[in-house]
């Protein structure tokens, strides 16, 4: 999705192949490669700041394109060149926390106009995973948590019944947009325009929210780019998040399926049993199945 979005952004006339890429591409550089692959990219910094982890990461760096920062993601946020354009995914893999929050607001301090700013973080709170789901605490475990780590980014009209668990995506998205407000707040000439709010669940239910730090001339660019005909864009924070449902298929039935696709509203699987639900989510996702991508990297 985040592929199909930037070669819309390059058609509508962003160099993105121009940009630098910044991510935490781990161990296996999935983002990395996908972006420097599909999109040009030659400008690549990897975030590792887990010392147990840089000789991992030295060995398996897939290309001498890439530079690896041995560093906290502030300090690399830093070390970027504002001349530059810049995609930087700050793709954390743990709750939200105020540090996270200084990183986002950095970058939307600094980072050049057109350059796009993603962050990733887990919907939920540390005790959750340590504690096991028969000792999950409550809305007012949460409440204090949220407001320790967000401090003045959260309203204070806010009751400790808005911190239910079907809540906590709300706050999450409450508190980065109030961060990035802030941040454009000391730059008039710009606004932080809304591309991307994902719901998905890997181990853990995760959020990733984006866009673009525009003037003028960037929001030209992006009213020419043709991106309200994606699904998945959100170009308001008010918009619900698109949530990412990807169904359990094997490689087989994907292929079969991808034959018939996109199918009508009453097309039914006749060789295989499939729900009409899974059939639905896979129509929804199979331009963007990530098996294709994958193997290819390899």
């Amino acid at each position: 999705m985040l592929l199909e979005t930037f070669r819309r952004l390059t058609q509508g006339g962003f160099a993105i192949d121009n940009y630098q890429y910044t991510g935490f591409g781990a161990l296996q550089f999935v983002d990395i490669k996908l972006f420097s692959r599909f999109l040009g990219i030659r400008r690549l910094w990897s975030v590792e700041h887990a010392e147990s982890l840089w000789s991992r990461v030295d060995y398996n760096k897939p290309s001498s394109l890439v530079e690896i920062r041995k560093e906290t993601a502030n300090a690399t946020i830093t070390a970027l060149d504002w001349d530059l354009q810049h995609i930087l995914w700050l793709d954390y893999d743990d709750t939200l926390s105020a540090d996270m929050l200084q990183d986002l607001g950095d970058a939307g301090r600094s980072l050049s106009p057109g350059s796009v700013i993603l962050i990733t973080v887990e919907v939920e709170t540390p005790e959750i995973r340590e504690l096991g789901l028969d000792k999950v605490p409550g809305p007012s475990h949460w409440e204090a948590y949220y407001r320790e780590q967000a401090k003045y980014y959260l309203p204070p009209s806010l009751s400790t019944s808005d911190f239910g668990a079907t809540d906590l995506p709300a706050r999450n998205i409450e508190i980065l947009v109030n961060v990035l407000r802030e941040s454009m707040s000391r730059r008039p000439s710009v606004s932080f325009q809304p591309l991307f709010n994902f719901l998905y669940k890997d181990s853990h239910l995760m959020l990733t929210m984006g866009g673009m730090i525009c003037r003028d001339l960037e929001l030209a660019k992006l009213a020419s780019s043709n991106l309200e005909s994606l699904s998945f864009i959100r170009r308001s924070w008010i918009e619900k998040p698109y949530i990412i449902r990807v169904p359990v298929i094997t490689r087989k039935e994907r292929l079969y399926l991808d034959r018939v696709m996109p199918c009508d509203d009453g097309y039914r699987v006749r060789v295989f049993k499939l729900g009409k639900e899974e059939l639905e989510q896979y129509r929804e996702i199979y331009p963007y199945f990530p098996s294709f991508s994958e193997l290819m990297l390899d």
